[in-house]
């Protein structure tokens, strides 16, 4: 009976790391929704500030299954004092019937240094309309000045899906880019949101420091933490992560394995763990989850491992996404029924289902050289009755009902 589940993993893997996802470039890690569409495209926006009054919006489409082409749609922008501010400083409009999943629009921005971009878009065949905030900040440009194209599937931000790196540099009188390269983090999942405090951090060490032309291709040759300047302590540097080949994708027992840490007790986790047994650990675990019921196990087993394959997309920063303290949240409760966003904030409110009551996490923006992506969980002794309830729910196999 566990050899059977064993190879209904391999079949459900196999077929979910085949399905090609299509194309991306590099997008805003602000501009994400949390639920996505498959009635229409998703549209990833990053901006670039050249001067105080020249920036480029730009604009990649990922088009779901079923669709053939994006349909034309018109494009408002309203560049706003902060989220909720009505005082619009500058605004403009334009139409767009793309051509290609990539497209570029040179705005103005005139007058603040700091605020937000409010995006409207209004699909013209079926009268929809999707609202996006995109900060933004001339001051800090951060990885503004960088432009990527990676090889490889559908990926998060600044994240290398393995094979080769092109890499281009906004000032064309920069001719060498310089790439410095240091080991990944060791692994380290975020602790329950009622613990005091999450792990502490680990130092970077450097290893390898190498240049290319601008406009130049590297291949990474091993994960690890890629950092790219156009000069020595470049405050506009770019930095890269390449987790492992096939990332953000979860199909391996030892990445299943690994992953099944935020409902797993000690000696549970060391057998998963345990080179060449994953594969009849992780039979063991989800069946015993479930009272040897293969079907029930089964939905488990694609319940818990779409949301760290999806947590894997949407929050990865310096870690890979299912570590990252939003990345644990999104796990074990699912889908926020609303978020609130700030340039600096996330709050995420649950409705009340089942024994569980309703409840809110708030994530703060942390300063992190690395990325933008960082948001930390403001903790609380209170979340253990609402944890100790879910993580029950996970261990008997009642996620589902």
């Amino acid at each position: 009976m566990q050899r059977g589940i064993g190879m209904a993993i391999l079949v459900w893997w196999a077929l979910l790391a085949g399905c090609k996802l299509p194309e991306w470039e590099q997008s805003s890690d602000y501009g994400r929704a949390y639920l996505l569409s498959v009635q229409k495209p998703t549209l990833q926006f990053r901006i670039y500030h050249f001067s105080a009054d020249s920036s480029r919006l730009m604009l990649h489409i990922v088009l779901p299954d079923g669709i053939a082409a994006c349909p034309p749609f018109s494009l408002h922008y309203y560049y706003l004092d902060d989220h909720d501010n009505s005082l619009i400083r500058d605004s403009g409009s334009a139409l767009i019937t793309p051509l290609s999943s990539d497209v570029s629009l040179n705005i103005a921005l005139q007058n603040n240094t700091t605020g937000f971009l409010k995006l409207i878009v209004s699909y013209q065949q079926t009268f929809s309309k999707e609202n996006q905030f995109l900060p933004v900040d001339k001051l800090h440009k951060g990885n503004q000045f960088f432009d990527y194209r990676l090889q490889g599937g559908y990926r998060p931000p600044y994240v290398i899906h393995g094979g080769t790196v092109q890499l281009w540099y906004a000032d064309p009188l920069v001719t060498s880019l310089y790439i410095t390269r240091a080991g990944l983090l060791p692994d380290a999942p975020s602790s329950p949101p009622f613990f005091a405090t999450d792990a502490p951090e680990a130092s970077l060490q450097n290893d390898s420091t190498f240049s290319i032309p601008n406009g130049g291709s590297f291949r990474a040759w091993k994960p690890g933490i890629y950092k790219v300047e156009a000069h020595n302590h470049d405050l506009n540097a770019l930095t890269l992560f390449y987790f492992y080949e096939d990332y953000p994708l979860v199909n391996t027992f030892p990445l299943m394995g690994q992953s099944t840490r935020y409902i797993t007790r000690n000696e549970e986790y060391t057998a998963l763990r345990k080179p060449g047994h994953e594969e009849a650990a992780i039979d063991s675990f989800w069946l015993s989850r479930t009272d040897q019921d293969e079907n029930v196990s089964k939905s488990m087993i694609k319940l818990y491992y779409n949301r760290v394959q999806m947590a894997n997309l949407l929050f990865t920063s310096y870690k890979p996404g299912w570590e990252t303290e939003r990345g644990l949240i999104y796990i074990m409760y699912g889908e926020p029924d609303y978020v609130d966003y700030t340039n600096e904030t996330e709050t995420w409110l649950y409705h009340q289902q089942h024994e569980l009551p309703e409840i809110s996490f708030e994530f703060t923006r942390k300063e992190n050289p690395l990325t933008l992506a960082d948001f930390v969980l403001r903790r609380n002794p209170n979340y253990y009755n609402s944890w100790r309830i879910v993580s029950y729910r996970w261990r008997r196999g009642l996620m589902n009902q």
